[in-house]
């Protein structure tokens, strides 16, 4: 919906107005309707406005309560904002909009910091409590929407997105390199850290207490609970009652609203429930490639016919590509980890001219268990033993004296086989990076659900550690152009019923996401609901063996000044490359995330990086 962003300083420092305005024009692209500020003697809030909802001067944020002593600026949507707001208006709270926004603030008012228990949605805020002398951040459950701060002896900065902090001068702008090892083995960070030193997400289902002195405090107020009552396996009605509304909260708006549509069961679902809701036809978006085999545009076009939708098809090659990777990079912050993150690019870039808000198939495979590595985990665990199938996602490629010396200190668990399972850079990178730090340190996260069962562990493990960076990828690669995506399957009450249903309901022998694709036949033809799972496939293997664009381009990581040689040894770097080259061996996972990580360094560390693009 939004940008937000914001500066605390220390009582008695003022705030520097055009240093603090350059932060919004940053992130501009995330809100590109308007512009609004509050800049007080030690605080400055800031926010970008998508309009979206009440498009009104009334909904334009800061926003602020009845005496000002409430300052608010929001990104994202507050789904239950209506039933929210008759609530509010019985306890004598009077409204001067027809927005969700300030549903926030007289809640605050109503609720305290308690007031997030109440909200259906996805969001990041920050309110400024004058009476308190305090700020309060909050990140939505499921971690939708993105949220970064970064403290120092001379205040607190948060934004939407990193970049903001660029202009300031109270940022440091050093690379986080205790986190590399991280990287390189999972190719994302699990937690707050991220890879810029003392740049920390706040945490999904979290919020955060900033006082007048700089001391803060932060506090999960959410998290999968298991002391519910278990469902039947039969339990279809339900959860699709819980989808179909959660589908026609997430359709209110007062722009046009779409949907992304792969032609996978997900993103089917959820247009098919639109459809069924809609007198007109819904307007859907598919991207694909020339390479047919990576290429879902015939299941998108299925999918779209079966549901009468007004179908577009978007098409991406790889000059496209390898031209616009600087900029992909700099929008997401992060290294382009998910090479397919473009796809969302290119499909939002040609889909803001029709329709402002999309409505997403992501957060299926998480809570219905859609991935193949949960059949690699049923059946090593039935076999009670390591069995390590070929394939590029898959631990497989786990091999070598330091995968011996990982075995011998784990155990058969289901905690360890999820742990080294999801290790994807294991085996390229695994020999010169110490693995056992950051397996220990992920293990943890697996502690409140060690008494579950191996796929509820598995499950609970993706929704902390990978659903965040799907999620990132999804809100900047839409929101560079200006377009809002929603993830309906990520409502958090039907998030909580997924958690309750057996295993059986989810996945059985050579069948994944079992419930859903039951719920999904009544809607959806069986070649739709059971074909090869593609997932916004991407032609990365061709491309990275091209002589040209991506191919030419690796030679980067080889460079006496590259990241990769800082870290790496280049008879290591040089035997990757020339193997891949000559197609002898299949090296695009371990070779991206060296290229991705190379362009991001590049791209946010050089001379004209450091000295801030948006510094005044």
């Amino acid at each position: 919906m939004c940008g937000i962003y914001g500066v605390i300083q220390t009582i008695g420092e003022s705030i520097h107005e055009p240093e603090f305005r350059a932060m919004g024009q940053a992130i501009r692209h995330r809100g590109p309707d308007a512009e609004g500020h509050y800049i007080g003697s030690h605080v400055a809030l800031g926010h970008q406005r998508l309009k979206i909802i009440d498009l009104s001067e009334a909904a334009r944020q800061p926003m602020t309560n009845e005496d000002g002593s409430i300052v608010l600026v929001f990104n994202g949507e507050i789904y239950n904002f209506q039933a929210l707001r008759t609530e509010l208006e019985r306890h004598g709270h009077e409204f001067r909009s027809r927005s969700d926004t300030e549903v926030i603030v007289h809640g605050y008012e109503e609720w305290g910091k308690r007031c997030v228990e109440r909200f259906s949605g996805m969001f990041a805020f920050a309110i400024y409590d004058k009476k308190r002398r305090e700020i309060f951040l909050a990140r939505d459950r499921l971690g939708i929407k993105p949220l970064y701060y970064f403290a120092s002896q001379a205040g607190v900065l948060f934004a939407s997105e990193i970049k903001a902090f660029l202009g300031c001068r109270a940022f440091t702008h050093k690379l986080n390199e205790s986190a590399l090892t991280e990287y390189f083995l999972y190719r994302t960070l699990a937690g707050r850290e991220t890879l810029f030193e003392n740049v920390h997400a706040l945490l999904p289902g979290h919020w955060l207490r900033i006082r007048s002195d700089l001391t803060y405090t932060e506090q999960a107020y959410w998290n999968i609970q298991f002391d519910q009552p278990r469902l039947p396996t039969a339990s279809a009605p339900l959860v699709l009652d819980r989808l179909t509304l959660s589908v026609a909260m997430q359709e209110v708006s007062d722009v046009p609203v779409g949907a992304q549509l792969s032609g996978g069961t997900d993103s089917s679902l959820v247009t098919a429930l639109m459809a069924q809701r809609s007198k007109v036809p819904i307007r859907t978006f598919a991207v694909g490639f020339q390479e047919a085999e990576y290429s879902e545009l015939s299941y998108a076009k299925a999918a779209a016919q079966h549901l009468k939708t007004d179908h577009h098809e978007i098409f991406v090659n790889h000059n496209e590509f390898a031209e616009a990777l600087d900029t992909l990079t700099w929008q997401q912050d992060e290294p382009l980890t998910h090479a397919n993150s473009a796809g969302i690019y290119w499909l939002c870039k040609y889909a803001k001219s029709t329709v402002t808000v999309l409505l997403s198939g992501e957060g299926a495979d998480e809570t219905f268990a859609g991935y193949r590595r949960y059949e690699w985990l049923r059946e090593s665990m039935l076999a009670k033993r390591w069995r390590f199938p070929a394939g590029p996602f898959l631990p497989g490629q786990a091999h070598g004296y330091r995968m011996g010396r990982l075995k011998q200190a784990l155990t058969n668990s289901a905690r360890d086989l999820i742990i080294i399972g999801t290790a994807n850079g294991l085996a390229a990178f695994g020999e010169h990076f110490d693995a056992r730090a950051v397996m220990e340190k992920r293990a943890e996260i697996l502690r409140p659900v060690h008494t579950q069962s191996w796929l509820t562990q598995a499950l609970y493990y993706d929704l902390k550690t990978y659903l965040p960076s799907i999620l990132m990828r999804q809100d900047k690669m839409s929101m560079a152009s200006g377009v809002e995506t929603r993830v309906p399957f990520l409502d958090h009450e039907l998030v909580d019923l997924t958690f309750r249903l057996p295993d059986a309901a989810k996945l059985r022998a050579g069948q994944t996401k079992v419930l859903l694709k039951q719920i999904a036949s009544r809607y959806l033809p069986a070649e739709l609901l059971h074909r090869p799972k593609v997932g916004f496939g991407f032609p990365l293997k061709p491309w990275l063996q091209a002589d040209h664009g991506l191919g030419e381009r690796l030679s980067l990581v080889t460079e006496p000044n590259s990241l990769a040689r800082r870290f790496l040894p280049k008879v290591f770097l040089d035997a990757l490359l020339k193997e891949h080259r000559a197609k002898a061996v299949d090296h695009t996972e371990p070779l991206w995330t060296l290229l991705a990580l190379e362009v991001w360094y590049r791209r946010w560390f050089s001379e004209t990086a450091r000295a801030g693009v948006h510094r005044v």
